[in-house]
């Protein structure tokens, strides 16, 4: 791992300055891309050509958008979204994938899926035209970690909302030297005209994606909700939330990792390992304070919360707590997919790299509030468990 007062900038490997596989942007829509990039700072030239590529494909999807707005709009006047979806939130690599691939085998529940995150504007109307070559496309396993992707597998819908508008959690990684910029915009909408243009954007989105699910509560993962959690509320007043902590020490560890590997392989701009350990810590400091004072605002009978280090080691006991707490009843295959995870401890491969003590002591100074209130011991290896039993960061 590099040491956090490295202050050169990361160089863009090869192997990541042409892009292989689909842009995290292919299916942007020409407004936000257009605000994005004036907004931005200034790119890489190295990136111009990934630019290029997708301001063209932005332009070449405007007929089947369209074309789906028009198709869709009679049969979304008339459907009406669940009441009670069940949004799992918590910080970026709290283990809010591996909590959404489990849930995601409840045959209630229907989820977006990778293709649709990625094609949000016209996925009901051009599968048979995009789809398959997009399934060629798309890698085996997500960039920065081992989960496994699929075309139809449950997937972040932060992805979708940062190509409906610019307002999208990951325009802070793909355009890392306005990062703290975009990230607060984008996650807490401050401002009115934020807040409305989120809301329509998210609202159609759900609609979409309920209505191709035939109406079943919809299972959202996104740690960027954290931040939103009164937001959701007037949008889904009996809606259900599970939120997922983990020690912060990996939290930190995985986050240096993962948001290393993500910018090196999609940003636009360099960030060096300093700016970027200290875009970690300014994150969760931010989120997470806002986050636990939000789930206050959730009604009783509505919130549960789940330890990661718990749920791998116990995945059967975890869920079912899960269930028991929303008053939820677990379908046979949710029960024959949390058993199988129980006997492989294969669902989710965590990382097993040593936090140097440098590291240590800045999670300690800067998320020591966290620590406190989820109840990890400070001193305690970064795998450890929290000391208080049954701790949720109430």
């Amino acid at each position: 791992m590099s040491e956090s007062t490295d202050e050169r900038k990361h160089p863009m490997s090869e192997s990541t300055r042409s892009i292989r596989t689909p842009h995290a942007l292919t299916g942007i829509a020409p407004g936000p891309w257009l605000q994005l990039l004036l907004h931005a700072g200034v790119t890489e030239p190295g990136k111009l050509s990934d630019i290029g590529k997708i301001s063209l494909r932005s332009l070449q999807g405007v007929p089947l958008a369209l074309r789906e707005a028009r198709l869709c709009a009679a049969p979304l006047r008339e459907h009406r979204i669940d009441p009670r979806p069940l949004f799992i939130i918590g910080h970026f690599r709290s283990g809010t994938t591996l909590l959404h691939d489990l849930l995601a085998h409840d045959e209630k529940f229907v989820y977006p899926t990778t293709f649709q995150v990625f094609f949000p504007r016209v996925f009901c109307t051009a599968k048979q035209l995009l789809k398959p070559a997009f399934e060629r496309s798309l890698p085996p396993r997500r960039h920065g970690d081992h989960v496994p992707l699929s075309v139809d597998g449950p997937h972040e819908d932060e992805f979708a909302l940062g190509q409906l508008s610019p307002l999208g959690f990951y325009h802070a990684l793909y355009f890392p030297s306005r990062a703290r910029e975009l990230f607060s915009r984008s996650v807490f909408l401050e401002a009115e005209s934020d807040r409305a243009l989120w809301h329509e954007r998210y609202a159609r989105f759900l609609a979409k994606v309920s209505l191709e699910g035939g109406g079943r509560p919809l299972l959202i993962k996104n740690p960027a909700h954290t931040g939103r959690i009164p937001l959701l509320l007037e949008m889904f007043p009996e809606a259900r939330f599970v939120h997922i902590y983990r020690n912060p020490f990996a939290v930190y560890l995985s986050s240096l990792q993962f948001f290393r590997r993500f910018v090196d392989t999609y940003a636009f701009q360099r960030i060096s390992d300093a700016e970027l350990g200290d875009l970690v810590l300014h994150v969760y400091e931010q989120l997470m304070t806002r986050g636990f004072d939000d789930l206050s605002r959730i009604p009783n009978g509505q919130l549960a919360h789940v330890c990661y280090e718990e749920l791998v080691a116990d995945p059967i006991t975890c869920v079912e707590r899960i269930y028991r707490t929303l008053e939820l009843d677990p379908t046979e295959r949710l029960r024959e997919a949390t058993a199988k995870a129980a006997c492989s401890q294969e669902t989710f491969k965590t990382n097993t790299h040593l936090l140097d003590a440098g590291s240590r002591h800045l999670v300690r100074t800067r998320w020591g509030f966290a620590l406190e209130r989820l109840g990890y011991d400070p001193e305690a290896p970064h795998s450890a468990r929290p000391l208080r039993a049954g701790a949720t960061g109430d």
